[in-house]
């Protein structure tokens, strides 16, 4: 059985794979949880040099783009204890949106989305193709999906 809206949980926390692919799958496993409540969001290794980082910041750039997702905060910060370029971390907060009028792009084609990946990630390097990722409500998916 499903968890209705009075079972929904309050706070839901990412931190599995972080290629681009799982991070979406993932965070739309969580907001079948969060079931339309004001359920906090929190994922780490986003907004930062790690090699983890890229894939998993695309991933929550692109659903906030999309309007799933409203970020609240997202912080990064180096170790003392740091030792080469990259050894810092970043989390982000955020709360799922919900309604029609929330998302500009509610259906996605994940494998659309992990193709405007390009290292190193830069934020919105890629962006102006996610529109065309957007499927249902006139959108129509690209077709040059990636090979496995």
């Amino acid at each position: 059985e499903g968890l209705g809206r009075s079972h929904s949980c309050d706070l839901l926390f990412y931190d599995g794979a972080h290629d681009v692919l799982s991070v979406l799958s993932g965070l739309s496993l969580l907001r079948k949880l969060a079931a339309g409540s004001e359920a906090l969001l929190i994922i780490d290794d986003v907004r930062c040099g790690g090699p983890l980082c890229g894939h998993s910041s695309l991933a929550w750039d692109f659903l906030v783009w999309a309007g799933l997702i409203q970020e609240v905060n997202c912080q990064s910060a180096r170790s003392v204890h740091a030792t080469s370029l990259g050894d810092d971390f970043g989390a982000c907060v955020g709360r799922f949106r919900w309604g029609a009028s929330a998302a500009r792009c509610s259906i996605f084609d994940a494998w659309c989305v992990a193709s405007t990946y390009a290292e190193p990630y830069i934020p919105g390097v890629g962006s102006s193709d996610w529109p065309g990722c957007c499927m249902g409500s006139g959108h129509a998916p690209r077709t040059d999906r990636p090979s496995r």
